[in-house]
């Protein structure tokens, strides 16, 4: 990749003074990290819809976003014009985030070529990532996942050869499926339809696989079982991924990677959808989700996993409305939130976390200063008192929560059902600020609680 962008930014400030305490026994940080996935400087994403306003560009600015994604069904069908997709590829550069284009498999190789010469040669632009094609198996009718893989490949490849003839530094991701189907990516990576090897010229076709993921159920459900539903997902394809890259002699900067092109929970079929303390998109439980999600991202090496979408139908919480804003006010809601937390905070290498409660999870990051460590509790009463290590050290608690960061650090708190704790520890072992955000301050509108600790 061409890029490392540093993307550090506070989501607001409240000072007080804590009472929590903590107890640094050493640390052997650089030894965690460097054993541990490196954290995708383009991870945190979204996906661009329905000519956004400025203002709608303005607040996802301070999201922290890294990489946005110009595509879906619509576009396959009829892609927006250049001038069109030239000016979102600079309002998206404004943020300092990097944009993902989309082009339609229904394209000639020449028309292919066209775009990113235009993009690349003529506007010197430097787009980096793309993808060919949207949810193939949804336009052809739903046919046997086993028959996809040949109609993928069938355009793919004379798109894939022709843009990367123009441009071979691009990054190509396929085929942005509407699932995670084992037969359709399976067949991609052997065989007739290997899209892993090089063309004529000496181009690997594409360089990712990417796929979509909504998942659907009550409050309960999704507390429970969501993030699983993602990480089964998430482990098959980076298992994929390693195996085409061993077959293919893929490594360093031509290793072949994964992304997530569109997520999100579905916005039908349970009741209080609409409500905060329900489980459609507007829900503080779809905000938790989407932590849950980056996590599993950093743990499997995700490139990027880009939510759909920044703003649509309004915010009106209802039909097509899978906004990260609520309303005409364009109010973030919980999935914002906690895609800001992860963005402005999320550096180096990911840190595994485990915890003896079922709806009590926590991960972690290590970089060269700091350390984090995300803490979210879902369940739905009572308040937690737990126990954290930056190691596997054990621990006595009824909520004991440990982190695989290799630092001998023992930290003491509770937290609320309901909330999401964001700790960061110096290179000392010291707790420096805690980030508070839980249902209550979701439902009034609230950025979550920035508490700074007396040094």
């Amino acid at each position: 990749m061409r890029s490392q962008l540093a993307r550090i930014m506070m989501v607001g400030s409240v000072a007080l003074v804590s009472s929590v305490t903590v107890t640094c026994f050493g640390q052997s940080a650089a030894t965690a990290q460097a054993t541990r996935p490196a954290i995708s400087p383009y991870l945190v994403g979204a996906n661009v819809w329905h000519h956004p306003s400025d203002e709608v560009w303005r607040v996802t600015s301070k999201a922290g976003i890294q990489i946005v994604r110009i595509g879906g069904g619509a576009y396959d069908r009829s892609m927006p014009s250049n001038d069109q997709v030239r000016a979102w590829c600079r309002q998206i550069r404004l943020m300092n985030a990097e944009p993902l284009i989309q082009v339609s498999r229904y394209l000639s190789a020449e028309q292919a070529a066209g775009i990113v010469r235009h993009f690349n040669v003529d506007e010197e632009m430097s787009i980096e990532f793309w993808n060919i094609g949207n949810e193939p198996w949804l336009r052809e009718g739903r046919p046997d996942v086993k028959t996809v893989p040949a109609i993928v490949a069938e355009y793919v490849k004379p798109l894939a050869s022709a843009m990367k003839e123009v441009d071979p530094r691009i990054k190509i991701f396929v085929c942005d499926e509407c699932d995670y189907f084992d037969a359709l990516y399976e067949g991609l990576i052997a065989g007739p339809f290997d899209l892993c090897g090089k063309d004529e010229s000496g181009h690997y076709y594409i360089d990712g696989f990417s796929w979509h993921r909504y998942v659907s159920g009550d409050r309960a459900w999704v507390a429970t079982n969501a993030a699983e539903d993602f990480r089964k997902r998430a482990a098959k394809c980076r298992d994929l991924v390693n195996r085409a890259n061993r077959s293919h002699g893929r490594s360093g900067d031509e290793a072949l990677q994964w992304g997530i092109g569109e997520f999100n929970l579905e916005n039908k079929g349970y009741e209080g959808l609409s409500s905060i303390e329900g489980s459609g998109v507007h829900s503080f439980v779809n905000g938790q989700f989407f932590a849950e999600v980056y996590g599993l991202c950093m743990k499997y090496e995700a490139a990027y996993a880009c939510p759909w979408s920044m703003f649509e139908h309004g915010g009106r919480r209802s039909g097509t409305d899978f906004s990260f804003l609520d309303g005409q006010g364009l109010t973030p809601r919980p999935s914002y939130r906690h895609m800001q937390l992860i963005a402005q905070h999320f550096r180096g290498t990911y840190a595994d976390g485990s915890s003896n409660l079922p709806h009590v999870r926590a991960f972690g990051c290590l970089a060269e200063n700091q350390s984090c460590v995300l803490i979210l509790n879902m369940e739905t009463d009572g308040e937690r008192a737990y126990t954290l290590r930056l190691d596997d050290g054990a621990i006595t608690s009824s909520c004991a929560i440990n982190i695989d960061a290799g630092v001998e650090l023992e930290y003491k708190d509770t937290i609320p059902n309901q909330t999401t704790q964001l700790l960061i520890f110096d290179s000392h072992g010291t707790l420096i600020r805690r980030y508070v955000y839980g249902l209550d301050q979701a439902k009034a509108g609230e950025t979550p609680l920035v508490i700074s600790l007396n040094r």
